[in-house]
Formats: C-alpha cells, structure tokens, sequence
C-alpha cells in the first residue's frame, strides 16, 4: 500500500563542561530548527521534541580512578511529513541548524484501519479454505466453527527511508549532495491471522 505520512527523526548532541552550557547549546539548535521549518511552511504541531536528557561523562584513567570530563546533553526530534517533496528539504534544514544526528525515517499510514479490514477479509478466507482442503484430505467436511479469533496482529510493516547517502554527507559537510537523492521507500504492508477451529462431519459409508 502506498504511504500518506513519514516521520523524519532526528537528534542533537553537545558536550561542555558546564552543564547549563550544554543544555544552551542543544536548546539553541533546536530553536534554529523549529524556526527554519516554521519558515517552511512546517508549523510547530508536526514537531514533537522529546525532553532534553543531560548527564556527566567520566574518563577512566589506567590507575582505575574516573576523571570528570564534562557533561553531555541531547534531545530527539521527530518531524510528521504528509508532502513527500519536503523530505530532502527538511533534512537539509536539520543539517544546517545544527543538529547532527539522522535516527531513521519511517514511511506511515495515517489511518490503516481499511487495509487492516481487507487483511483480516483475505486471512478469514483463507483460513477457511486451508480447514477445507485439511478435512477433504481425510475424507470428512467441515460444519460449523467451533472456535473462531483473530491471532496476535501487528498494525502494519513501516517502510523505511534508506539514508546512507545523505548521512555521509552530513558527517563529511558534502555539499554536491541533492536534498531529494540518497533515499528509497519501501513497500508498506498489513498482515491479519485468524485462528478457526471447526467441527467435523464424516460422510456415511
């Protein structure tokens, strides 16, 4: 089935040794981001930023004693996109405000509950004609169900944007790099399982 949404996650990371300084830092750079995606055309409510994490590294030394290096802080984006056409774009933003991590991007469905209907339809059919073939095999016919559920689903298989190109721009600062190149989609699926049990019939003799 063809996607209607991705979702571009991305994150930023700083160290200094202040750790007020390196909250500043990370909180500049998504600021940086927020506004140039806002300038896009990208408002604030497809953004969700999770909480900033911050926490003191340590460097051990060959006498086994830990030394403090400096605090590390980071937070994670994630940007909802139903314009496929402003991925590369996006990215590129992303890049140049400051943040230097590229997590993943996933292609969604923003509702698949129809595709779900239609998996559950197929899986319900063919469930019943495997218990068919099953039972003609051994010389009886299926008459009622005695037991009939849907097995443990998952919503749908995500497809995923493949990115290697882009990340070695981004960790070498390339600049010959086409925001819309480096990245495939794949197909998107949803699977159903159905669990029958049927009473079995055997023809007389």
């Amino acid at each position: 089935a063809p996607a209607d949404v991705v979702r571009l996650r991305y994150a930023v990371t700083d160290r200094q040794r202040q750790a007020a300084d390196a909250r500043q830092q990370v909180d500049t750079r998504v600021a940086a981001f927020l506004t140039a995606l806002e300038a896009q055309g990208i408002p604030r409510e497809q953004v969700r930023a999770d909480s900033i994490s911050i926490y003191a590294e340590y460097q051990t030394e060959r006498s086994g004693k830990q030394v403090f290096t400096g605090y590390r802080a980071s937070r994670r984006l994630t940007v909802r996109l139903e314009d496929f056409s402003k991925i590369g774009d996006v990215t590129e933003l992303a890049m140049s405000s400051g943040l230097n991590g590229i997590e993943g991007y996933e292609y969604d469905i923003k509702d698949p509950r129809a595709l779900r209907e239609q998996a559950r339809k197929a899986a319900i059919a063919d469930a019943r004609a495997q218990a068919e073939l099953l039972a003609a095999g051994f010389g009886a016919r299926l008459t009622r169900p005695c037991q009939l559920s849907f097995g443990e689903e998952s919503p749908y298989v995500n497809g995923r944007m493949k990115m290697q190109a882009m990340t070695r721009a981004m960790d070498a600062g390339a600049e010959d790099l086409s925001p819309n190149e480096g990245y495939t989609q794949e197909k998107l699926s949803v699977s159903a399982q159905v669990e029958a049990v049927y009473a079995l019939d055997e023809p007389a003799k």
